[in-house]
Parts: C-alpha cells; sequence; structure tokens
C-alpha cells in the first residue's frame, strides 16, 4: 500500500485535476433539482394566473438551463473519469516497470 501510495502522489496535480472535476459534477448535479423547484414554484404553481406566453417562455427557458446543466455535468464526469484512467495506466507502468527492475538477472 505505501508503494501504491508513494506513486500515486508523484501525480498529485493529476489527482486534484480529477477531484475538482468530481467537485464540479456534484454541485452541477445538486443544482438541476433547484431549476426543477423554480419551474414547479413560479410556473406550474401559477399556471391560472399566467399568460400562455409567459409560462411556455419560462418554462422553455428553465428547462434548457437544466438541460445545459446536466450537458455540463457529464462533461465534467467524462473528463474526470479520463484523468483516472491516465493516473491509473501511469500508476501501472511504474509499477510494472519497478517490479521489472527488481528482477534483473545479471549475465
Amino acid at each position: 500500500m505505501k508503494l501504491l501510495l508513494r506513486h500515486s502522489l508523484r501525480h498529485w496535480r493529476a489527482l486534484a485535476g480529477a477531484f475538482a472535476l468530481a467537485t464540479v459534477n456534484q454541485l452541477l448535479l445538486f443544482a438541476d433539482p433547484q431549476i426543477l423547484r423554480m419551474i414547479v414554484d413560479r410556473y406550474v404553481m401559477r399556471i391560472s394566473q399566467l399568460p400562455g406566453d409567459v409560462f411556455l417562455r419560462g418554462v422553455l427557458r428553465l428547462v434548457a438551463a437544466s438541460v445545459a446543466v446536466l450537458l455540463l455535468s457529464r462533461l465534467a464526469r467524462t473528463f474526470q473519469d479520463y484523468r483516472i484512467n491516465v493516473i491509473a495506466r501511469r500508476v501501472g507502468a511504474q509499477l510494472y516497470a519497478a517490479s521489472v527492475a527488481h528482477s534483473r538477472v545479471p549475465l
């Protein structure tokens, strides 16, 4: 475990970037229910008081915002997965190289 931790900490900037992307992803996922709450509170609950064009424009605007938030969240998640895979490959290659270096037989 110490060996894995030592090799992983060499890539601390990439790990910090992956954690930052995970944070962005979670914050965007938390924003989506709030947008749904705004649709219900501002438009659905007052449907009889609002003119049709105001209702439709407001709901469509918030639905578009919800789609944009979900797309950004998915994009952050994809980049996070990519960064983690790159780190895993680098650490795996370093561990393999270290194990091969120890097993060399002098001629």
